[in-house]
Order: C-alpha cells, then sequence, then structure tokens
C-alpha cells in the first residue's frame, strides 16, 4: 500500500471517508457526529509512537524557546 493522500483537516478527512476515498485516525471528539455513511471504532491498544527532531541550516539563529 502506498500513501495517496495526506490530509490535516479533520472535515476533510472525515468527507474522504464518507466518500469511499480511504480510512482516517482521528481524535474521539470527532466521534459524536452521527452519520449513516462512516463507522468510528475506538482503538484500545497503545499506537506505536516515535520520537521526532527539528531539522534545521547550521548557523540558522534559533530563539532560546526554540532551543529549549
Amino acid at each position: 500500500a502506498r500513501t495517496a493522500a495526506v490530509v490535516k483537516s479533520l472535515k476533510a478527512q472525515i468527507e474522504m471517508v464518507r466518500k469511499g476515498v480511504g480510512v482516517a485516525l482521528v481524535p474521539t471528539g470527532v466521534c459524536r457526529e452521527e452519520d449513516d455513511k462512516v463507522s468510528y471504532y475506538l482503538l484500545k491498544q497503545e499506537l506505536p509512537s516515535r520520537k521526532v527532531v527539528a531539522v534545521y541550516r547550521k548557523n540558522q539563529y534559533l530563539s532560546t524557546p526554540v532551543k529549549g
């Protein structure tokens, strides 16, 4: 399988699922909306996580909060 699209808008994600374009992982708060074309399944097990890093150009000024 390959990623065809990355969508950040929750409304757009739900609409794509509604149209049969794919699946979406969304916050549980979205589940309050009733919809006859979309089903919600609660993922009970913890999902894998990964550490991320910021990449920036060498010798670039970084403010103190960014250096954190």
